[in-house]
């Protein structure tokens, strides 16, 4: 271990080839000494014996960076409370707390400063947490004291200088590894024949791929209304609203039974299919019968499928479709119009879907 100033001075033999030697000493320990060399130079590489790392000078040639460790162990397990060294540079620290929980503690922020890195990992199954806290009012990702609270839960942590971020880290609970930022999260399954992976946001699943590609949206918007019982005397040339009163699904409660009608929660664009059947018995002969789909109550978006009627001794349906773009709060109905002449017309229900509904999904 030496240091050296490498200015080799004017002198004779054997002082020279002292000095030189010295100083390629020097170069091959790189500078290795407890205390930092006495004349430095920007990006030199100081071995720093005192904290176990390696440092080098920035470019200004005015402070030291934290560039390494100078222990041989770059993995290293701990079962009690601890204070992070800055020889822990860029090591992971395996936390087995399954005897009592305890706390990893950061070392200052300014003293690590900022590039300075560490991995934490909680090795055992127990219940007992892993506390990760900051230096005083110093936090991580904004939080004083995150916690690693299921096996092979992990924090990879860095230093700006003043405060700590969380790069990455791995979240099991206990079903799976998930690599998780706020309330996003994907989380990546394996339940034997069968691994999938799972994306929440918010911390609700959104998505879920399962081994053969398949994409299931869990919030995606969709519903299935329809009418349990008959309708009766619907009134001549009156846009009336059919009585959806039963919900066959609904994946995020947007249909409401009570009003009949799906009001989106989220913008974007909207399959809608809606069928009505009347009752054979009560329709008049060559009349029109209509099938509508209306936006926000007063607007109608979509008319058609006008039927000439015939006596007939089984129901008559009419099916509307329509793609619709909705804003977050708009809503959807479903209503008949006829021109029987009487008001006597009446809607078919039934017990099982299949007569008289409105079918919505999200596609876009």
């Amino acid at each position: 271990m030496s240091q050296h100033d490498y200015l080799i001075a004017n002198a004779t033999y054997p002082t020279v080839r002292s000095d030189i030697n010295n100083a390629l000493g020097a170069i091959v320990t790189l500078n290795s000494g407890s205390t930092e060399p006495s004349t430095t130079y920007a990006y030199m590489y100081w071995a720093d014996t005192t904290t176990n790392t390696l440092k080098q000078r920035d470019s200004g040639n005015s402070a030291w960076k934290i560039r390494g460790t100078l222990d041989v162990d770059t993995v290293i397990s701990k079962s009690a409370a601890y204070t992070v060294d800055l020889s822990d540079f860029n090591k992971t620290i395996l936390c087995d707390a399954i005897s009592a929980a305890f706390t990893i503690t950061l070392p200052a922020a300014a003293t690590a400063s900022d590039g300075f890195c560490v991995i934490l990992k909680k090795t055992d199954s127990g219940a007992n947490a892993i506390t990760i806290d900051g230096n005083g009012t110093e936090t991580i990702d904004g939080d004083l004291t995150p916690e690693l609270t299921d096996q092979y839960d992990s924090k990879m942590i860095v230093c700006d200088g003043s405060n700590w971020n969380i790069i990455a880290q791995v979240v099991s609970s206990g079903t799976g590894d998930s690599i998780i930022k706020g309330d996003t999260s994907v989380v990546c399954t394996d339940t034997g024949s069968d691994g999938v992976v799972t994306v929440k946001t918010d911390n609700a699943t959104c998505g879920v791929f399962s081994k053969n590609g398949i994409l299931s949206l869990a919030r995606q918007s969709g519903c299935s209304a329809y009418l349990s019982a008959d309708q009766t005397n619907i009134v001549n040339t009156t846009d009336t609203l059919v009585n959806l009163n039963t919900v066959n699904y609904d994946t995020l409660s947007e249909f409401n039974t009570s009003t009949h009608r799906f009001t989106a929660t989220e913008a974007g664009k909207y399959l809608v299919v809606g069928n009505i059947t009347w009752v054979e018995n009560t329709l008049v002969a060559d009349k029109a019968i209509y099938t509508r789909i209306r936006k926000n109550g007063s607007a109608i978006v979509n008319a058609i499928n006008q039927i000439a009627v015939n006596a007939s001794a089984s129901p008559i349906s009419s099916t509307a479709t329509a793609i619709l773009d909705l804003s977050a709060g708009d809503y959807v109905e479903l209503s008949a119009f006829h021109t029987m002449g009487v008001n006597t017309p009446d809607i078919d229900g039934a017990a099982l879907r299949g007569l008289t509904y409105m079918d919505i999904q999200k596609i876009a």
